[in-house]
């Protein structure tokens, strides 16, 4: 499945883990990876996160 999400500030996007593998690509603009266990991360333009359950 694929989908393609265009944001403006302020945005989030929250996960449910239920999908075995996503892939995320930063294509504008600055963003902060969270989680609830490590420290957040800041994300540039061309940054890729991949997010396993």
């Amino acid at each position: 499945m694929f989908s393609d999400l265009r944001r403006v500030v302020p945005w989030g996007l929250g996960f449910s883990g239920l999908r075995p593998l996503t892939a995320h690509i930063l294509l504008d603009g600055t963003g902060w990876l969270t989680t609830s266990q490590e420290v957040p991360v800041r994300l540039t333009a061309g940054d890729v996160v991949l997010s396993t359950p």
